[in-house]
């Protein structure tokens, strides 16, 4: 029997946030350069460890049992939650380089771990027979995003392609992958035979996203190509998919 480990949860995001209400960031912001934006706020939520492998083989040979191999893929980590993430801001921002958005502010789950693969082999060279059992880790759940918001009282002007003024995103994290498992045997003689059954791992549930807002009393402008003056969105996490399954058997035994 071999069993693969399980694969590690991830860490939480913690709360984010630039400015607020009472001592907002009044102060004029400009940037030049390529991806210089604004104000730029994320509660990212750690991503789950992968699964470990199992391989497992056996050989029956003379003794009283034939050849039993069972092979269980480790399960994925689970990805955790994203905090809220939120930027307050009084005073005017300006950017001028290719995608250098004003404002953006971003919770996002972290992504669950993958099953880890799963092989068992058997090989019988006596009247016993052989089983191999297979099964692919299960995969981890996505984390959720939570709620996002941004309120902007100045001016936001971006002048380069590709250059949001304001986004507000909240992401759901994506389900790992179920793990894939394999399974072959071949019973060499007698007249037993060799059994196999593979089953592939469970696909990992994706994460919720929270709300998304954006609240301007400014002007908003962009000159640029590509460059929306402002992007709310919320998307939950997609979901993962199941682990493939192969089984074989290769039966020489004869009659006597």
């Amino acid at each position: 029997v071999s069993v693969g480990g399980t694969g590690g949860n991830g860490g939480k995001g913690g709360t984010v946030s630039i400015g607020d209400t009472s001592s907002g960031s009044a102060n004029t912001l400009v940037t030049h350069g390529d991806y210089s934006h604004g104000m730029y706020a994320q509660s990212i939520g750690g991503g789950g460890g992968h699964g470990g492998t199992s391989i497992s083989a056996a050989v029956g040979g003379g003794g009283p049992l034939g050849a039993v191999s069972v092979g269980i893929g480790g399960s994925g980590g689970r990805g955790l939650d994203a905090d809220t993430s939120s930027i307050y801001s009084e005073g005017d921002v300006t950017t001028h380089g290719f995608h250098s958005s004003g404002l953006i502010a971003q919770s996002v789950g972290g992504g669950g771990g993958g099953g880890g693969l799963s092989v068992a082999g058997t090989i019988g060279v006596a009247d016993k027979g052989t089983i191999g059992v297979s099964a692919g880790g299960g995969a981890g759940q996505g984390g959720n995003g939570d709620n996002v918001t941004v309120t902007s009282t100045g001016a936001v002007s971006t002048a380069g392609d590709m250059a949001t003024a304001i986004i507000a995103q909240s992401f759901g994290g994506g389900g790992g992958n179920g793990g894939g498992a394999i399974a072959a045997g071949a019973q060499m003689s007698g007249q037993s035979a060799a059994v196999n059954v593979a089953v592939g791992g469970g696909s990992g549930t994706g994460g919720l996203a929270g709300e998304s807002s954006i609240n301007v009393a400014g002007n908003v402008a962009t000159s640029g190509d590509h460059s929306d003056g402002l992007l709310a969105q919320s998307i939950g996490g997609g979901g993962g998919n199941g682990g493939f399954a192969v089984a074989g058997s290769l039966n020489l035994s004869s009659s006597h």
